[in-house]
């Protein structure tokens, strides 16, 4: 059986590393149209809500 599947795969991908880069998400998510992101992080971050002016 030939498992070698040609394929083409694209993700621009953009990573900020470090600390306190959680505070920057609401403008950088702004800065994309985004209106939802994914945070990983191994510490309990409040939600940015309107109270940042961000939805």
């Amino acid at each position: 059986m030939d498992m070698a599947n040609n394929f083409e795969y694209y993700s621009p991908t953009r990573v900020i590393f470090g600390k306190g880069t959680e505070q920057k998400t609401g403008r950088l998510a702004m800065e994309y149209g985004a209106s939802h992101v994914f945070i990983i992080t191994p510490v309990i971050v409040p939600v940015c809500g309107e109270e940042h002016g961000y939805r």
